[in-house]
């Protein structure tokens, strides 16, 4: 490289050499300020996620024994482990890394935006014009993904419902031969939950596309 570039620009090879070094070594020293500050910034989101999910959680078992008894008729009380466990995972991701990564591709877009604009402002606006295909993918993404976490968390909470009441009410279910019964619907409630993933999958894969 540096004697192609010697021959091309007419510099010296030392004077090219010394600048690809100095090159190297800016990247270098920006590639660690960027790996400390996001480390810092996932340590503190994590973690802060991890405590606001306990809160969570303890604020949802206390408001679960406030209820009446005419509100466990409309919910089944075996799927509200699962379903506990799955909003307060759900709240945690996205209070933590997910609010991390929104912020930062946030502000990297509107630097990007705004440095665009003041070094070409032409070729900014030809981008500027193919970008409601990208936010119409990320508006499908964050559709799917949604629609895709409510689906598995219902399937999951019925599965979940299932092996609690199994192993609650084990001795009936051997006395009357149910276990084959239970053990289909059980795997029924998983089949239904993998589905559930791919969908989500397939759809998140297509807004990538975008």
């Amino acid at each position: 490289i540096t004697g192609a570039g010697s021959l091309l620009s007419g510099n010296g090879a030392e004077a090219i050499g010394q600048m690809i070094n100095e090159v190297c070594v800016k990247f270098t020293v920006l590639g660690a300020i960027c790996f400390v500050s996001a480390w810092i910034a996932e340590a503190c989101f994590k973690s802060s996620g991890l405590r606001q999910s306990a809160a969570w959680r303890k604020a949802y078992i206390k408001a679960i024994v406030r209820q009446d008894v005419g509100w466990y008729d409309t919910n089944k009380s075996e799927e509200l482990s699962s379903r506990v466990a799955e909003s307060a995972q759900a709240i945690e991701e996205g209070i933590s890394s997910k609010l991390s990564l929104g912020t930062r591709y946030f502000f990297q877009g509107v630097v990007g935006l705004v440095l665009s604009f003041y070094y070409k402002w032409d070729m900014a606006l030809v981008l500027l014009g193919i970008s409601p295909m990208p936010a119409f993918g990320a508006w499908y993404m964050g559709r799917a993904t949604s629609k895709g976490a409510s689906d598995i968390a219902d399937a999951y909470a019925k599965a979940g419902g299932t092996a609690s009441e199994t192993l609650s009410e084990l001795r009936t279910v051997a006395a009357l031969g149910l276990e084959h019964s239970q053990q289909e619907k059980y795997s029924t409630s998983l089949e239904a939950a993998r589905l559930a993933g791919v969908i989500k999958n397939t759809k998140v894969g297509f807004a990538n596309g975008f």
